[in-house]
Protein backbone atom coordinates (compact mmCIF):
# COMPACT_ATOMS: atom_id res chain seq x y z
CA UNK A 1 0.00 0.00 0.00
CA UNK A 2 1.53 3.79 -0.48
CA UNK A 3 2.03 5.85 2.06
CA UNK A 4 -0.16 9.06 2.67
CA UNK A 5 2.78 11.10 1.35
CA UNK A 6 3.48 9.68 -2.06
CA UNK A 7 -0.70 9.39 -2.15
CA UNK A 8 -0.58 12.95 -1.48
CA UNK A 9 1.78 13.83 -4.13
CA UNK A 10 -0.31 11.67 -6.74
CA UNK A 11 -3.50 13.70 -6.08
CA UNK A 12 -2.01 16.97 -6.00
CA UNK A 13 -0.40 16.03 -9.07
CA UNK A 14 -3.87 15.09 -10.52
CA UNK A 15 -5.19 18.28 -9.35
CA UNK A 16 -2.75 20.45 -10.54
CA UNK A 17 -2.97 18.77 -14.24
CA UNK A 18 -6.92 19.65 -13.99
CA UNK A 19 -6.18 23.50 -13.54
CA UNK A 20 -3.78 23.32 -16.44
CA UNK A 21 -5.95 21.46 -18.50
CA UNK A 22 -9.50 23.52 -17.73
CA UNK A 23 -9.02 25.38 -20.98
CA UNK A 24 -7.89 22.99 -23.04
CA UNK A 25 -10.93 20.42 -22.07
CA UNK A 26 -13.21 22.80 -22.72
CA UNK A 27 -12.24 23.45 -26.30
CA UNK A 28 -13.03 19.91 -27.05
CA UNK A 29 -15.52 18.72 -29.34
CA UNK A 30 -18.53 17.82 -27.43
CA UNK A 31 -19.79 13.98 -27.71
CA UNK A 32 -17.31 10.57 -26.51
CA UNK A 33 -13.64 10.64 -26.60
CA UNK A 34 -11.53 7.98 -27.01
CA UNK A 35 -11.48 4.84 -24.12
CA UNK A 36 -8.32 5.38 -21.76
CA UNK A 37 -6.97 3.11 -19.29
CA UNK A 38 -7.67 3.77 -15.60
CA UNK A 39 -5.53 0.54 -14.51
CA UNK A 40 -3.15 -1.50 -15.75
CA UNK A 41 -4.01 -5.13 -16.29
CA UNK A 42 -4.87 -7.61 -13.13
CA UNK A 43 -3.68 -11.25 -12.40
CA UNK A 44 -6.75 -11.69 -10.21
CA UNK A 45 -10.51 -10.82 -10.72
CA UNK A 46 -12.12 -7.17 -10.44
CA UNK A 47 -15.53 -6.18 -9.33
CA UNK A 48 -18.06 -3.93 -10.90
CA UNK A 49 -16.41 -0.28 -10.66
CA UNK A 50 -18.00 2.55 -9.32
CA UNK A 51 -18.09 6.26 -10.55
CA UNK A 52 -18.72 9.68 -9.52
CA UNK A 53 -17.39 13.19 -11.07
CA UNK A 54 -16.28 16.26 -8.87
CA UNK A 55 -15.77 19.44 -10.74
CA UNK A 56 -11.85 18.84 -11.15
CA UNK A 57 -11.62 15.34 -10.82
CA UNK A 58 -13.69 11.99 -11.54
CA UNK A 59 -13.21 8.87 -9.34
CA UNK A 60 -13.34 5.19 -9.67
CA UNK A 61 -13.33 2.85 -7.55
CA UNK A 62 -12.36 -1.14 -7.55
CA UNK A 63 -11.37 -4.72 -5.68
CA UNK A 64 -9.48 -7.17 -6.52
CA UNK A 65 -11.20 -10.32 -5.64
CA UNK A 66 -9.44 -13.76 -6.06
CA UNK A 67 -12.49 -16.20 -6.25
CA UNK A 68 -10.64 -19.10 -4.83
CA UNK A 69 -9.77 -17.30 -1.79
CA UNK A 70 -12.71 -14.58 -1.46
CA UNK A 71 -11.92 -13.15 1.29
CA UNK A 72 -8.24 -11.97 -0.16
CA UNK A 73 -9.83 -8.90 -1.58
CA UNK A 74 -8.59 -4.95 -1.60
CA UNK A 75 -10.34 -2.00 -2.33
CA UNK A 76 -8.75 0.82 -4.90
CA UNK A 77 -9.19 4.08 -6.05
CA UNK A 78 -8.55 5.43 -9.44
CA UNK A 79 -8.27 9.56 -9.97
CA UNK A 80 -8.65 11.22 -13.20
CA UNK A 81 -8.04 14.83 -13.40
CA UNK A 82 -10.50 17.04 -15.73
CA UNK A 83 -7.31 17.87 -17.51
CA UNK A 84 -6.73 14.01 -18.52
CA UNK A 85 -3.93 12.72 -16.05
CA UNK A 86 -4.81 9.55 -14.53
CA UNK A 87 -3.37 8.35 -11.04
CA UNK A 88 -1.66 4.87 -10.90
CA UNK A 89 -4.66 3.18 -8.70
CA UNK A 90 -4.17 3.39 -4.87
CA UNK A 91 -5.57 1.11 -2.12
CA UNK A 92 -8.17 2.35 0.46
CA UNK A 93 -6.95 1.68 3.59
CA UNK A 94 -9.01 -0.66 5.68
CA UNK A 95 -11.24 -1.56 3.10
CA UNK A 96 -12.19 -4.58 1.23
CA UNK A 97 -15.14 -2.94 -1.31
CA UNK A 98 -15.81 0.43 -1.72
CA UNK A 99 -19.61 0.52 -1.91
CA UNK A 100 -20.10 3.71 -3.37
CA UNK A 101 -18.59 6.84 -3.32
CA UNK A 102 -19.35 10.95 -4.15
CA UNK A 103 -17.63 14.21 -3.91
CA UNK A 104 -18.47 16.84 -1.57
CA UNK A 105 -16.99 20.31 0.08
CA UNK A 106 -14.57 18.07 2.10
CA UNK A 107 -13.09 16.20 -1.07
CA UNK A 108 -14.29 12.62 -2.42
CA UNK A 109 -16.00 10.72 0.37
CA UNK A 110 -16.45 7.06 0.56
CA UNK A 111 -18.24 4.43 1.76
CA UNK A 112 -16.51 1.33 2.63
CA UNK A 113 -16.67 -2.35 4.00
CA UNK A 114 -14.58 -5.04 5.71
CA UNK A 115 -14.57 -7.59 8.01
CA UNK A 116 -11.73 -9.14 10.34
CA UNK A 117 -8.75 -10.52 8.61
CA UNK A 118 -9.44 -13.88 6.81
CA UNK A 119 -12.81 -13.20 6.59
CA UNK A 120 -15.24 -12.82 3.53
CA UNK A 121 -16.71 -9.22 3.09
CA UNK A 122 -18.67 -7.82 4.94
CA UNK A 123 -18.82 -7.14 8.68
CA UNK A 124 -18.27 -3.57 8.95
CA UNK A 125 -19.05 -0.35 6.80
CA UNK A 126 -17.10 2.89 7.52
CA UNK A 127 -17.12 6.27 5.69
CA UNK A 128 -13.48 7.41 4.80
CA UNK A 129 -13.04 10.77 3.02
CA UNK A 130 -9.77 11.40 0.75
CA UNK A 131 -9.17 14.91 1.25
CA UNK A 132 -8.10 17.95 -0.93
CA UNK A 133 -4.67 17.65 -0.29
CA UNK A 134 -4.34 13.98 -0.99
CA UNK A 135 -4.32 12.34 2.33
CA UNK A 136 -7.23 10.20 3.81
CA UNK A 137 -9.14 11.49 6.53
CA UNK A 138 -10.27 9.34 10.09
CA UNK A 139 -12.71 6.59 9.08
CA UNK A 140 -15.92 6.56 11.13
CA UNK A 141 -17.50 3.22 11.26
CA UNK A 142 -21.48 3.49 10.63
CA UNK A 143 -22.33 0.08 11.21
CA UNK A 144 -20.85 -3.58 12.53
CA UNK A 145 -21.94 -6.89 13.12
CA UNK A 146 -23.24 -7.36 9.35
CA UNK A 147 -23.84 -10.54 7.81
CA UNK A 148 -24.23 -11.76 4.13
CA UNK A 149 -24.19 -9.44 0.98
CA UNK A 150 -23.91 -5.62 1.92
CA UNK A 151 -24.91 -3.12 -0.61
CA UNK A 152 -24.50 0.56 0.31
CA UNK A 153 -25.06 4.26 -1.71
CA UNK A 154 -24.35 7.83 -0.84
CA UNK A 155 -27.04 9.87 -2.10
CA UNK A 156 -25.78 14.22 -2.65
CA UNK A 157 -28.28 16.41 -0.99
CA UNK A 158 -28.79 19.93 -2.21
CA UNK A 159 -26.92 21.75 0.39
CA UNK A 160 -24.07 19.01 -0.58
CA UNK A 161 -24.30 16.46 2.53
CA UNK A 162 -25.14 12.99 2.36
CA UNK A 163 -26.88 10.52 2.92
CA UNK A 164 -25.41 7.22 3.62
CA UNK A 165 -27.87 4.16 3.29
CA UNK A 166 -26.53 0.15 3.98
CA UNK A 167 -28.39 -2.67 3.12
CA UNK A 168 -28.05 -6.49 3.62
CA UNK A 169 -30.53 -9.28 3.67
CA UNK A 170 -31.24 -8.64 7.51
CA UNK A 171 -32.15 -4.62 7.35
CA UNK A 172 -31.79 -0.95 6.35
CA UNK A 173 -29.57 1.36 8.28
CA UNK A 174 -29.23 5.49 7.65
CA UNK A 175 -26.75 7.73 8.32
CA UNK A 176 -26.46 11.57 7.14
CA UNK A 177 -23.16 13.71 7.45
CA UNK A 178 -23.01 16.96 9.25
CA UNK A 179 -22.44 20.41 8.55
CA UNK A 180 -19.86 20.44 10.77
CA UNK A 181 -18.14 17.25 9.25
CA UNK A 182 -18.49 13.33 9.86
CA UNK A 183 -21.84 11.39 10.05
CA UNK A 184 -24.65 11.27 12.89
CA UNK A 185 -26.12 8.39 14.55
CA UNK A 186 -26.73 5.41 12.52
CA UNK A 187 -30.77 4.75 12.40
CA UNK A 188 -31.98 0.93 11.47
CA UNK A 189 -35.38 1.69 9.16
CA UNK A 190 -36.45 -1.97 9.67
CA UNK A 191 -37.26 -4.24 12.07
CA UNK A 192 -35.09 -6.93 13.30
CA UNK A 193 -36.92 -9.55 11.45
CA UNK A 194 -36.78 -8.06 8.23
CA UNK A 195 -35.09 -8.99 5.31
CA UNK A 196 -35.21 -6.97 2.30
CA UNK A 197 -34.80 -8.29 -0.87
CA UNK A 198 -33.59 -4.83 -2.85
CA UNK A 199 -32.90 -1.29 -1.57
CA UNK A 200 -33.32 2.26 -3.56
CA UNK A 201 -32.30 5.94 -2.24
CA UNK A 202 -33.04 9.53 -3.49
CA UNK A 203 -32.90 12.99 -2.77
CA UNK A 204 -34.92 15.33 -4.28
CA UNK A 205 -34.68 19.01 -5.24
CA UNK A 206 -36.26 19.89 -2.18
CA UNK A 207 -33.45 17.85 -0.16
CA UNK A 208 -36.07 15.74 1.05
CA UNK A 209 -34.81 12.49 0.93
CA UNK A 210 -36.16 8.87 0.23
CA UNK A 211 -35.53 5.28 0.81
CA UNK A 212 -37.27 2.31 -0.55
CA UNK A 213 -37.08 -1.60 -0.11
CA UNK A 214 -39.18 -4.37 -0.47
CA UNK A 215 -41.08 -6.27 1.86
CA UNK A 216 -43.70 -9.47 3.07
CA UNK A 217 -46.15 -10.20 5.27
CA UNK A 218 -44.57 -13.81 5.24
CA UNK A 219 -41.37 -15.75 5.90
CA UNK A 220 -38.88 -13.87 3.65
CA UNK A 221 -37.68 -16.78 1.33
CA UNK A 222 -40.71 -18.95 1.74
CA UNK A 223 -42.88 -15.85 0.57
CA UNK A 224 -41.51 -13.30 -2.36
CA UNK A 225 -41.70 -10.00 -1.59
CA UNK A 226 -44.89 -8.04 -2.59
CA UNK A 227 -45.01 -4.81 -0.94
CA UNK A 228 -42.56 -1.50 -1.61
CA UNK A 229 -41.83 0.42 1.96
CA UNK A 230 -40.10 4.19 2.22
CA UNK A 231 -39.02 6.31 4.79
CA UNK A 232 -38.59 9.69 4.38
CA UNK A 233 -36.24 12.23 5.60
CA UNK A 234 -34.80 15.99 4.95
CA UNK A 235 -31.86 18.17 4.92
CA UNK A 236 -31.66 18.14 8.86
CA UNK A 237 -32.92 14.67 9.52
CA UNK A 238 -32.03 11.46 8.02
CA UNK A 239 -35.10 9.26 6.81
CA UNK A 240 -37.33 7.69 9.40
CA UNK A 241 -40.68 6.48 10.09
CA UNK A 242 -41.06 3.71 7.85
CA UNK A 243 -45.11 2.95 5.66
CA UNK A 244 -46.10 0.40 3.07
CA UNK A 245 -46.68 3.00 0.08
CA UNK A 246 -47.05 0.06 -3.20
CA UNK A 247 -48.55 -3.37 -2.67
CA UNK A 248 -48.66 -6.06 -5.76
CA UNK A 249 -51.69 -7.62 -6.68
CA UNK A 250 -52.31 -11.29 -5.21
CA UNK A 251 -49.82 -13.31 -6.43
CA UNK A 252 -47.07 -11.08 -7.64
CA UNK A 253 -43.72 -10.13 -6.55
CA UNK A 254 -42.06 -6.96 -6.42
CA UNK A 255 -38.21 -8.31 -7.78
CA UNK A 256 -36.46 -4.64 -7.94
CA UNK A 257 -36.85 -0.86 -7.51
CA UNK A 258 -35.41 2.05 -8.25
CA UNK A 259 -35.88 5.55 -6.91
CA UNK A 260 -35.43 9.00 -8.96
CA UNK A 261 -35.62 12.18 -7.78
CA UNK A 262 -38.44 15.33 -9.07
CA UNK A 263 -38.76 18.67 -8.43
CA UNK A 264 -41.36 18.26 -5.54
CA UNK A 265 -40.83 14.08 -4.45
CA UNK A 266 -39.51 11.21 -5.76
CA UNK A 267 -40.73 8.77 -8.20
CA UNK A 268 -40.19 4.95 -8.30
CA UNK A 269 -39.69 2.31 -10.93
CA UNK A 270 -40.22 -1.10 -10.20
CA UNK A 271 -40.24 -4.57 -11.52
CA UNK A 272 -43.66 -7.21 -10.77
CA UNK A 273 -43.75 -10.79 -12.28
CA UNK A 274 -46.30 -13.71 -11.85
CA UNK A 275 -47.53 -16.83 -12.95
CA UNK A 276 -50.97 -17.12 -14.60
CA UNK A 277 -53.19 -19.70 -14.15
CA UNK A 278 -51.69 -21.68 -17.27
CA UNK A 279 -48.49 -21.33 -16.07
CA UNK A 280 -47.34 -18.40 -18.20
CA UNK A 281 -44.86 -15.94 -17.02
CA UNK A 282 -45.19 -12.47 -16.62
CA UNK A 283 -43.48 -8.84 -16.01
CA UNK A 284 -43.81 -5.86 -15.81
CA UNK A 285 -41.78 -2.48 -15.75
CA UNK A 286 -44.19 0.42 -13.63
CA UNK A 287 -43.53 3.86 -12.61
CA UNK A 288 -45.10 6.05 -9.53
CA UNK A 289 -45.14 9.21 -7.98
CA UNK A 290 -44.84 8.62 -4.82
CA UNK A 291 -46.94 11.69 -4.21
CA UNK A 292 -50.61 10.60 -2.52
CA UNK A 293 -53.32 10.01 -4.91
CA UNK A 294 -50.33 9.01 -7.40
CA UNK A 295 -51.14 5.76 -9.53
CA UNK A 296 -49.14 3.26 -10.91
CA UNK A 297 -48.54 3.19 -15.00
CA UNK A 298 -47.17 0.22 -16.67
CA UNK A 299 -44.45 1.03 -19.21
CA UNK A 300 -43.98 -2.36 -20.25
CA UNK A 301 -45.43 -5.68 -20.19
CA UNK A 302 -43.70 -8.81 -22.04
CA UNK A 303 -43.34 -12.04 -21.63
CA UNK A 304 -40.22 -12.00 -21.05
CA UNK A 305 -38.15 -11.19 -17.43
CA UNK A 306 -37.28 -7.87 -17.02
CA UNK A 307 -34.93 -7.18 -14.94
CA UNK A 308 -31.41 -4.54 -14.27
CA UNK A 309 -33.46 -1.94 -13.31
CA UNK A 310 -32.81 1.59 -13.20
CA UNK A 311 -33.92 5.20 -12.97
CA UNK A 312 -32.05 8.55 -13.07
CA UNK A 313 -33.40 12.15 -12.70
CA UNK A 314 -32.44 15.96 -11.84
CA UNK A 315 -33.95 18.21 -9.08
CA UNK A 316 -36.42 19.68 -12.60
CA UNK A 317 -38.23 16.37 -13.20
CA UNK A 318 -36.22 14.92 -15.59
CA UNK A 319 -35.89 11.36 -16.16
CA UNK A 320 -34.99 8.26 -17.39
CA UNK A 321 -35.74 4.63 -16.47
CA UNK A 322 -33.74 1.83 -18.21
CA UNK A 323 -34.00 -2.11 -17.86
CA UNK A 324 -33.52 -5.38 -20.10
CA UNK A 325 -36.18 -8.11 -20.67
CA UNK A 326 -34.90 -11.58 -21.93
CA UNK A 327 -36.41 -14.42 -23.63
CA UNK A 328 -36.53 -18.10 -22.80
CA UNK A 329 -33.69 -18.09 -25.56
CA UNK A 330 -31.30 -15.77 -23.16
CA UNK A 331 -31.28 -13.28 -25.94
CA UNK A 332 -31.61 -10.15 -23.91
CA UNK A 333 -32.75 -6.67 -24.76
CA UNK A 334 -32.69 -3.10 -23.36
CA UNK A 335 -35.32 -0.41 -22.79
CA UNK A 336 -35.42 2.77 -21.98
CA UNK A 337 -38.03 5.10 -21.40
CA UNK A 338 -37.82 8.76 -21.22
CA UNK A 339 -39.93 11.69 -18.90
CA UNK A 340 -39.19 15.34 -19.79
CA UNK A 341 -39.65 17.84 -16.91
CA UNK A 342 -43.65 18.48 -16.20
CA UNK A 343 -44.35 15.64 -18.59
CA UNK A 344 -45.05 11.90 -18.17
CA UNK A 345 -43.18 9.04 -19.21
CA UNK A 346 -42.92 8.36 -22.84
CA UNK A 347 -43.50 5.13 -23.90
CA UNK A 348 -40.78 2.20 -23.82
CA UNK A 349 -38.05 1.98 -26.66
CA UNK A 350 -35.78 -1.01 -27.66
CA UNK A 351 -31.96 0.10 -27.46
CA UNK A 352 -30.84 -3.12 -28.80
CA UNK A 353 -29.52 -6.42 -27.71
CA UNK A 354 -28.11 -6.56 -24.53
CA UNK A 355 -25.75 -9.14 -23.11
CA UNK A 356 -27.47 -11.26 -20.51
CA UNK A 357 -24.88 -10.90 -17.19
CA UNK A 358 -25.36 -7.34 -18.23
CA UNK A 359 -27.51 -4.33 -16.71
CA UNK A 360 -28.03 -0.89 -18.11
CA UNK A 361 -26.17 2.12 -17.18
CA UNK A 362 -28.08 5.62 -16.42
CA UNK A 363 -27.37 9.27 -15.49
CA UNK A 364 -29.05 12.14 -15.48
CA UNK A 365 -27.31 15.50 -15.84
CA UNK A 366 -29.08 19.16 -13.90
CA UNK A 367 -29.34 20.36 -17.47
CA UNK A 368 -31.44 17.50 -18.04
CA UNK A 369 -29.13 15.40 -20.75
CA UNK A 370 -29.19 12.02 -20.31
CA UNK A 371 -27.40 8.88 -20.97
CA UNK A 372 -28.16 5.13 -21.27
CA UNK A 373 -25.51 2.53 -21.65
CA UNK A 374 -25.24 -0.95 -21.97
CA UNK A 375 -22.74 -3.60 -23.50
CA UNK A 376 -23.89 -6.36 -26.67
CA UNK A 377 -20.95 -8.52 -27.39
CA UNK A 378 -18.81 -7.01 -24.81
CA UNK A 379 -19.08 -3.89 -27.20
CA UNK A 380 -19.91 -0.67 -25.07
CA UNK A 381 -22.97 1.80 -26.26
CA UNK A 382 -24.63 4.79 -24.95
CA UNK A 383 -27.41 6.29 -26.61
CA UNK A 384 -27.92 10.31 -25.31
CA UNK A 385 -31.40 11.95 -24.34
CA UNK A 386 -30.91 16.09 -25.18
CA UNK A 387 -32.17 18.29 -23.24
CA UNK A 388 -35.87 18.51 -24.52
CA UNK A 389 -36.18 15.64 -26.19
CA UNK A 390 -39.11 12.92 -25.60
CA UNK A 391 -36.54 9.61 -26.13
CA UNK A 392 -32.98 9.17 -26.61
CA UNK A 393 -31.36 9.42 -29.93
CA UNK A 394 -29.34 6.41 -31.70
CA UNK A 395 -26.55 4.54 -30.28
CA UNK A 396 -23.00 5.69 -30.18
CA UNK A 397 -20.43 2.98 -30.00
CA UNK A 398 -18.36 3.81 -27.45
CA UNK A 399 -15.98 1.20 -27.14
CA UNK A 400 -15.23 -1.80 -29.71
CA UNK A 401 -13.81 -4.41 -27.37
CA UNK A 402 -15.15 -7.94 -27.16
CA UNK A 403 -14.93 -8.10 -23.23
CA UNK A 404 -15.90 -5.29 -21.78
CA UNK A 405 -18.18 -5.78 -18.90
CA UNK A 406 -20.16 -3.86 -15.45
CA UNK A 407 -20.49 -0.32 -17.03
CA UNK A 408 -21.09 2.53 -14.82
CA UNK A 409 -22.35 6.28 -15.97
CA UNK A 410 -22.02 9.47 -13.83
CA UNK A 411 -22.37 12.77 -14.88
CA UNK A 412 -21.01 16.07 -13.16
CA UNK A 413 -22.02 19.01 -11.95
CA UNK A 414 -20.39 20.73 -15.61
CA UNK A 415 -22.23 18.39 -17.45
CA UNK A 416 -19.67 16.37 -18.49
CA UNK A 417 -20.00 12.45 -17.76
CA UNK A 418 -17.31 9.44 -17.16
CA UNK A 419 -18.11 6.10 -18.17
CA UNK A 420 -15.96 3.47 -16.80
CA UNK A 421 -15.95 -0.53 -17.20
CA UNK A 422 -14.17 -3.87 -16.24
CA UNK A 423 -12.25 -4.84 -19.81
CA UNK A 424 -10.76 -8.32 -20.80
CA UNK A 425 -10.49 -11.96 -18.85
CA UNK A 426 -7.23 -13.45 -18.11
CA UNK A 427 -5.95 -10.03 -17.25
CA UNK A 428 -8.74 -7.66 -16.60
CA UNK A 429 -8.21 -3.71 -15.83
CA UNK A 430 -10.17 -0.96 -15.86
CA UNK A 431 -11.00 1.39 -18.63
CA UNK A 432 -12.92 4.65 -18.87
CA UNK A 433 -14.07 7.25 -21.62
CA UNK A 434 -15.18 10.74 -21.39
CA UNK A 435 -18.69 12.57 -22.34
CA UNK A 436 -18.56 16.68 -22.69
CA UNK A 437 -22.14 17.89 -23.37
CA UNK A 438 -22.95 20.35 -25.64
Amino acid sequence: MRSHTAVAALFGACLLAAVAGASAGAANAAGWGRPFRLTPPYTTDLTPVGVTVGRNAAATAFSTRDQDHPAVSRAFLAIRAAGGSVSPPFAVPGAQEVLDLAYDRTGLRLLTAGSETGKTCCSTVQTLSLLHNGRFGRASRLAGNLTGLTIGTLTTLPSGRLLATIATDRGVWVAQSRPEDGFGPTRRLTSSGAMPWTVATTADGRGQTMVAWTSTAGQQGEVAPDQIVTATGSEQSAPGRARTVVKAGKGHQIDEIGLGPGPRGATAGWTESWFDRRGAYHSNVLVSDMGAGSRPRTLSATSGAAAGLELAGDARGDQVVAWKSCARSGACTAFAAVRPSGGRFGSAQGLGSIDPGQSPAATVASSGDALVGWIASGHVYVAERRPGAGRLGAAKTVSTTSYASGLALAFGASGTALAAWTQGTLAPDVVGAVFRGR
